[in-house]
């Protein structure tokens, strides 16, 4: 584990190829492109048949519908519903947009010789359709009990966001989906000190951001990918996970979903706060430790990326070294690379970045903006 500096390891894989990643056996290599194309297709069955309904109704949603559970869906741009123009959007190859912004950054970064994960945030009523449920009398694929139907057996009800992935994958850009491991583990029990376990979910109630608990599925899956870079084994140290000391415990909250809407008076000022399982990972001797700007791998992100939130604490817990973070919350993903430009590294020593962003700002295209000049 490389606590102190990663600048020695990253010299010492100066023989590695630049840009080298696992190789698969042909008959059994996957192809990310033809899958999220695939998913698209369900997708767009799903929409037009049976889901037909859900869809309908969550495009007619708004805050004032939504006075108990159901506030996963405050925000219009957290739904999933945007029309084939918006989704048209999302593949134009001229800026401003998503794409050319995404395959401008890969293509710097191949240049230098660094690797890129793209980590779209799912937005939530995909992984929690069961909160825009229609009105009483009306067929849903969703009535019944919310366990009644598994998670993983419902479609990618995000399927206008999958063209785009499988866009990307067609281009060489590698987007890590993050929608089957949150729907798989959409609840969970968490161990906290001195307290009776906490059941969480993937995302809070009152915030639209995903829990420590969801923070740590997206490591977990991230992690996974990362282990099979040819250079991981060499941050690895004996010492390991001896370092590392873990704290859990419960943080209640009120977020900002709920504020508003009590301000619009769909729910009392009595509106309970929203109990958080928080996990704090920390190097031994150390108070603030998840960071470390010499780390060969970079994580550049909005708010979900925030410590606040988990994700580097988790990251440092399944990889046993810490990764260095830039985050610009927000939103816009065009002031996160030119804050990585600021910074005047030229990414020297990095081997991957990790890119995560919400996919609220995807049809927000005019935040979507190339930058040049990231590396040099």
């Amino acid at each position: 584990m490389r606590f102190a500096s990663a600048s020695l390891l990253v010299a010492g894989l100066g023989l590695l190829a630049a840009c080298a990643r696992p190789e698969l056996p042909a008959s059994t290599a996957p192809d990310p492109a033809a899958s999220f194309r695939s998913e698209a297709e369900a997708g767009r069955a799903a929409e037009e048949g049976e889901w037909r309904g859900w869809f309908e109704r969550l495009a007619a949603l708004d805050a004032e519908d939504q006075a108990t559970e159901p506030v996963y869906l405050r925000a219009g741009s957290e739904r999933v519903v945007w029309d084939d123009a918006i989704a048209g959007e999302l593949l134009d190859p001229e800026p401003p947009g998503p794409l050319p912004t995404i395959l401008s950054l890969a293509r710097q970064l191949r240049r230098a010789g660094v690797d890129l994960l793209v980590v779209p945030v799912p937005p939530r009523s995909a992984v929690f359709p069961e909160v825009a449920r229609l009105p009483p009398g009306v067929a849903s694929p969703l009535d019944g009990s919310p366990g009644d139907r598994p998670a993983l057996a419902w479609p990618p009800l995000d399927w206008r966001l999958r063209l785009l992935y499988a866009r990307l994958a067609a281009e060489g850009v590698e987007v890590v989906d993050l929608l089957g491991p949150l729907r798989a583990q959409r609840s969970g029990t968490v161990e906290v000190e001195s307290e009776p376990p906490l059941v969480q979910r993937v995302f809070r109630r009152q915030d639209r951001h995903w829990t420590p608990y969801g923070a740590g599925v997206a490591a977990t899956e991230l992690s996974r990918r990362i282990r099979e870079y040819p250079w991981f084994d060499g941050m690895r140290d004996t010492e390991g996970r001896a370092l590392l000391v873990e704290q859990r415990f419960v943080q209640p909250a009120r977020g900002p979903i709920a504020h508003r809407l009590s301000e619009a008076g769909v729910l009392g000022p009595g509106w309970p706060p929203e109990p958080v399982a928080v996990r704090r990972v920390r190097v031994r001797g150390e108070q603030w430790s998840q960071t470390d700007r010499d780390s060969p791998v970079l994580l550049l992100g909005d708010s979900f990326a925030l410590a606040a939130h988990g994700l580097p604490d988790a990251l440092l817990a399944e990889l046993e070294f810490r990764l260095d973070v830039l985050t610009v919350a927000g939103g816009v993903p065009s002031a996160q690379l030119k804050a990585l430009r600021f910074r005047g590294d030229g990414l020297q020593g990095k081997r991957l970045v990790i890119w995560e962003f919400a996919t609220a700002s995807l049809p927000l295209t005019d935040l979507w903006e190339p930058v040049e000049g990231i590396v040099e």
